[in-house]
């Protein structure tokens, strides 16, 4: 199976996740992938972001055994417009999955 599609098929069976982002769609040269999840908000941000450091080394572990590659997992705040980490030159972010409303 592609690999969107494994990590889609995840975040689509991983209710807190709103979207995934996959940067450059190939791993890094160090063989990680760069994924970054937006979550569904709980009732706030604190809250969303209690979630994420509960559940982040768990969702990296499951990913990593789905992929067979190391995974960098961030999140982005869907409060706020900023990215943990940018794409830098020739790298690009895409979005492999979006739950709908």
């Amino acid at each position: 199976m592609p690999l969107n599609e494994v990590l889609a098929a995840w975040a689509s069976g991983n209710l807190r996740v709103a979207r995934l982002w996959l940067l450059n769609n190939v791993p890094r040269g160090n063989g990680a992938l760069d994924v970054q999840l937006e979550l569904r908000p709980v009732t706030d941000s604190e809250e969303t972001l209690a979630v994420w450091f509960a559940n982040r080394e768990k969702w990296r572990g499951q990913l990593q055994a789905l992929t067979g590659s190391s995974v960098a997992l961030e999140c982005r705040d869907p409060d706020d417009a900023v990215w943990a980490r940018d794409p830098g030159p020739g790298e690009a972010r895409t979005l492999v999955y979006e739950r709908s409303s």
